[in-house]
C-alpha cells in the first residue's frame, strides 16, 4: 500500500490479516431442494461463490441438473468450479435421524467427520484460503443437513470464519 505522497504505508499485523482474509474468509452452504439449476446457479453467482464443494456421499440426484457430471458442466459454464468430497457425506442410514435433530445422529456424523472425513476436511481448509466455497447438499434448510455440521467443525478451528446459508 502507498500513501498519497508515494511513501509506503505501514499496516499492523491485524490489519494485514483482516485485509488478506476479508474477501475469502467465508464459506457458504446451499441446498438445491425446491430449486432448478438456473436459480441455483443464480444464487451462487450473486453470493460470489467460486467453488461448489459437493458434500453428498453419492453425487447423484433425480432432480434434473444436479447429478455430478451435469452439475459440473452447468457450473463450469457459469465460471464456478466443482469438487466432490465424498468422505464429507452423511451415510444414508444416518440421514433421517439427523434431519429430525437426533443428537446420536449428530455425534455419529461428528465422529465420522473426524475419522473418515479428516483428509477431505483438511483439504477443504486449504481450499478456503483461495476460494469462496459453498458446501452443497440436497436439503434447502441448512439446520436439517450435515453441511451445517461441517461448517461448524471448520468454525471450531477458526472462529473468524463467516458462514452464510444461501
Amino acid at each position: 500500500m502507498q500513501c498519497e505522497d508515494g511513501s509506503a504505508a505501514r499496516m499492523s499485523v491485524g490489519q494485514e490479516h483482516r485485509l488478506a482474509h476479508s474477501s475469502l474468509h467465508r464459506i457458504g452452504t446451499i441446498g438445491y431442494q425446491g430449486r432448478d439449476i438456473a436459480e441455483f446457479i443464480e444464487v451462487l453467482a450473486a453470493a460470489g461463490v467460486t467453488l461448489v464443494v459437493d458434500v453428498r456421499e453419492n453425487a447423484v440426484s433425480r432432480i434434473r441438473g444436479f447429478s455430478k457430471r451435469k452439475l459440473h458442466e452447468a457450473l463450469a459454464e457459469s465460471g464456478i468450479s466443482y469438487e466432490h468430497l465424498k468422505e464429507l457425506g452423511n451415510p444414508k442410514e444416518n440421514r433421517a435421524a439427523l434431519r429430525s435433530g437426533d443428537e446420536r445422529a449428530v455425534r455419529f456424523f461428528d465422529n465420522r467427520l473426524l475419522a473418515d472425513g479428516a483428509e477431505d476436511l483438511k483439504h477443504l481448509k486449504q481450499v478456503l484460503r483461495n476460494e469462496h466455497v459453498a458446501l452443497l447438499c440436497f436439503e434447502r434448510d441448512h439446520r436439517t443437513c450435515h453441511r451445517s455440521l461441517i461448517a461448524r467443525a471448520l468454525q471450531t478451528e477458526d472462529r473468524a470464519l463467516r458462514v452464510t446459508n444461501l
